[in-house]
């Protein structure tokens, strides 16, 4: 969505909800627990971050610049007209132990930074696709969904991804019915 679309979308007094998986660093555990999830170490320079180091092991050559998406900030996104509507690191975690069992941290889960894959094992070991989308992804569209129809506004604009935004269509859909 470009610039013009989200000051287009504001003069029509539309509510934005975005997504942000909000966590604190002092939370060290939930972040070496999610690490284990995601399959991959957190990057200091959000997604640019991420594929540099995806492009430093060598595994992928790009053809363009990277550059990250803007924050929500720089397109005009304030109190006033939106509200992130995502779920925290702690509530992920508890989710996921909940559902699948206690992630049992072993100390070779701290010789590494947060921002460094772990030495211990390989984590596709330890996270199947199915239990990682319905984590990451289920989790987090039902989160979204049960808060829209709480919601007493009429124009809201949903700022998430792709498969995100497909997933919630899907558990809308599964309500209508």
């Amino acid at each position: 969505m470009s610039f013009n679309a989200f000051a287009l979308l504001k003069r029509e007094e539309y509510f934005f909800y975005y997504e942000r998986v909000n966590s604190s660093l002092d939370e060290d555990r939930i972040l070496r627990k999610f690490r284990i999830i995601s399959g991959r170490p957190f990057s200091k320079n959000k997604y640019r971050g991420l594929m540099d180091s995806i492009l430093i092991k060598g595994k992928v050559k790009l053809k363009k610049k990277i550059i990250n998406q803007p924050t929500y900030k720089e397109i005009g996104l304030d109190t006033t007209n939106s509200i992130n509507v995502d779920v925290t690191l702690s509530e992920i975690i508890s989710y996921y132990e909940r559902e699948y069992g206690v992630i049992e941290l072993n100390p070779c889960d701290f010789e590494t930074t947060i921002y460094e894959e772990t030495t211990c094992y390989s984590y596709s070991k330890i996270m199947n696709k199915k239990k990682k989308n319905d984590v990451l992804i289920n989790f987090r569209n039902r989160h979204v969904v049960k808060t829209l129809l709480l919601e007493k506004r009429s124009k809201i604009v949903i700022i998430y991804g792709k498969t995100h935004i497909k997933g919630i269509k899907e558990e809308l859909q599964k309500i209508k019915q």
